[in-house]
């Protein structure tokens, strides 16, 4: 089994020896840590995302939008950075996508995919819009709900991120990448 690729080198693999000399000789690549306020940003950790692996097969007839085992697996890491950080009094801020049973709040994002109106999925009152227990928000912890894959356009994240003097974010959860792009 090979070893993960540290963050820091993930992109190594599409660089030629040149484009590599060209970065090392600027003074790129540094370790600069982290700032003196951080805080964890915690994407749509929420049912609809994880589903339920005791049902095998049937998982993504009843959690369309699962990661399933990949998500599943990432639940232990993210509950011990919500600790660290709860510890630390850093703040921790979860993201809860959901949207109204008649996707009257889905704007364009229904353009972009179906409402899926099942149990399992980011309906309001629903199992799959419900964050995960293990990550169960604690007093303190920010929930912010949006109504479109990203925690940063047409939030109130800013706002909060700067009145609580945050200089620094990491970012974990599901579809992290989604949330970022978007």
């Amino acid at each position: 089994m090979s070893q993960p690729i540290p963050p820091s080198e993930i992109w190594s693999s599409y660089l030629d020896d040149d484009e590599r000399d060209l970065l090392s000789g600027a003074g790129f690549g540094r370790r600069i840590g982290y700032g003196e306020r951080p805080a964890l940003l915690v994407i749509d950790a929420q049912r609809y995302m994880l589903g339920d692996a005791m049902l095998g097969d049937d998982e993504l007839s009843v959690y369309p939008s699962s990661c399933r085992e990949a998500g599943r697996s990432a639940l232990v890491h993210i509950q011990a950075l919500c600790e660290a950080f709860r510890r630390r009094d850093c703040p921790v801020i979860f993201t809860q996508f959901v949207l109204a049973a008649d996707g009257s709040d889905a704007g364009i994002y229904r353009r972009k995919r179906d409402l899926l109106t099942v149990e399992g999925w980011c309906i309001e009152g629903t199992h799959g819009a419900q964050l995960v227990e293990e990550l169960c928000s604690q007093l303190g912890d920010l929930i912010l709900k949006k109504l479109k894959p990203s925690a940063f356009a047409g939030t109130p994240l800013l706002g909060h991120l700067i009145d609580r003097k945050v200089d620094d974010l990491v970012v974990v959860g599901g579809s992290t990448s989604n949330c970022v792009r978007a």
